[in-house]
């Protein structure tokens, strides 16, 4: 099977592909920290679920536009030299998702650590969970995890959308050899198939067999006296 890309489907694509990504941003990064922290905290400080939806559609609204700006300026290019060198699969689309996607997210998240002159005198320190981040505007480890496991999450979200994308601009053409085997195997159900030459030939044949059979039951039957 050979993969055929349908160009009046690109832009829909595109567009189911930012809403997934919008989609799973939001659940990923929304729905656990809201499970957690009902589970860690007491009855009087549970988040409200239509707390937890504001948040979910709020993200959403964020990380659409983002979705659809790196599928328009980062994955179009990518892709585009993909289908062009003939890798056009649904495993090349998700991890080309995957990675640029991580490598975006990680990019965008480790930039200002790595691009900031570590002379400049500042004395920034952050923390999550009790956990320091960044000491003396330097990331710890901790922090550089942080940004690891955020990029993976990304990543993954990143190889789905790579799917999508692809499953609604590609359709499935059958290949050369499958043409083939298709037109062997119609040649052999025809040559099964009597020919009408056959079929009249064995038809005359039945009907002499048929008359030499009553002349025969006719020579035994005797004379009736007259």
């Amino acid at each position: 099977m050979t993969w055929t890309l349908d160009r009046g489907r690109v832009v829909p694509a595109l567009l189911l592909g930012t809403a997934a990504g919008a989609a799973l941003v939001a659940v990923v990064f929304v729905v656990p920290g809201f499970v957690l922290s009902n589970l860690m905290s007491g009855d009087h400080y549970r988040t409200p679920p239509w707390q937890a939806l504001g948040q979910l559609v709020f993200t959403f609204v964020m990380a659409y536009p983002v979705f659809g700006l790196g599928l328009a300026f980062v994955g179009g290019p990518f892709w585009w030299a993909l289908h062009r060198s003939g890798v056009r699969g649904p495993r090349a689309a998700s991890v080309l998702g995957a990675l640029l996607a991580g490598a975006v997210a990680l990019a965008l998240l480790a930039g200002p650590s790595l691009l900031r002159d570590p002379n400049d005198g500042s004395t920034l320190n952050a923390s999550r969970g009790g956990k320091p981040t960044v000491i003396n505007d330097r990331r710890t480890p901790y922090g550089w995890s942080l940004h690891l496991l955020t990029a993976l999450k990304l990543a993954a979200v990143g190889a789905v959308v790579g799917h999508v994308v692809w499953r609604c601009a590609y359709t499935r053409t059958p290949g050369p050899s499958s043409v083939a085997k298709q037109a062997v195997a119609a040649q052999e159900v025809v040559a099964s198939l009597p020919s009408p030459d056959r079929e009249t030939g064995s038809n005359h044949r039945l009907d002499i067999g048929r008359s030499e059979i009553v002349a025969l039951e006719q020579e035994r039957q005797p004379a009736l006296p007259s």
